[in-house]
């Protein structure tokens, strides 16, 4: 059992966050918060899909491809976002009117709750593998609530894929710029122990041929000339 005489303001504001997001999943819903973030992922797919096919009717109006292109998405885009957030209003609507409602805003709590959870384990993830559990400030250490999020952060590293666990740890980001640096000097020293053979054709430079002598030696006498 936690003792809530020992927690600090760490604990106090991981314990705002969370009952905040679930706060803001119970008055929004669960039916309206997935449509919410479903209506801004349709409209990206359908900026991504329809763009090709109104993009030459764009162009025929706009001389600057680029500027074509970006209005045509633009508009698409807008277009389609207003049409899903029309449709999702309406099926929030019935979902709030019918006997669906107490369901859904029990839903949405609970979906608030693990939203924020999974921010905060994440955010703890990725803090445990910058420190590596070294030179933790004091209000962390003396935490209550870390170590409760950081049983969550390694439920959710072990479910993440090795490759984005890699990108979430500086340390390997490091070595990997390390390594390559190192193999960089060793192509440069190899490099410079054994050159290639390249030869390098000059090509011998010309002197003036009987056709420039005589014309430069007309220019030097009419200016012998017009001296006098």
């Amino acid at each position: 059992m936690i003792d809530i005489t020992n927690i600090n303001m760490l604990d106090i504001m991981l314990g705002a966050t969370v009952f905040i997001g679930a706060i803001f999943g119970f008055f929004l819903g669960f039916i309206r918060s997935g449509l919410f973030v479903a209506s801004w992922a349709g409209a990206g797919f359908t900026t991504l899909y329809g763009l090709p096919v109104i993009r030459p009717f764009a162009r025929e109006y706009v001389s600057e491809v680029f500027y074509a292109d970006l209005l045509a998405g633009f508009s698409l885009f807008i277009a389609a976002l207003i049409l899903f957030f029309l449709a999702s209003s309406m099926i929030a609507s019935w979902i709030r009117n019918s006997r669906l409602n107490a369901l859904d805003r029990s839903l949405g709590l609970l979906a608030g709750l693990a939203t924020s959870i999974l921010v905060l384990s994440l955010s703890v993830l990725v803090m445990d593998k910058v420190l590596k559990n070294k030179n933790y400030p004091p209000f962390i250490k003396t935490s209550k609530s870390v170590p409760a999020i950081r049983i969550f952060s390694h439920m959710l590293n072990e479910k993440l894929p090795k490759q984005i666990g890699e990108w979430l740890d500086p340390n390997l980001a490091r070595d990997q710029i390390e390594k390559t640096r190192k193999n960089l000097e060793n192509k440069v020293f190899d490099r410079l122990i054994n050159p290639e053979d390249q030869s390098i054709n000059i090509e011998p430079r010309q002197g003036y041929g009987i056709k420039e002598r005589k014309a430069l030696e007309k220019a030097i006498d009419r200016l012998n000339q017009l001296a006098q």
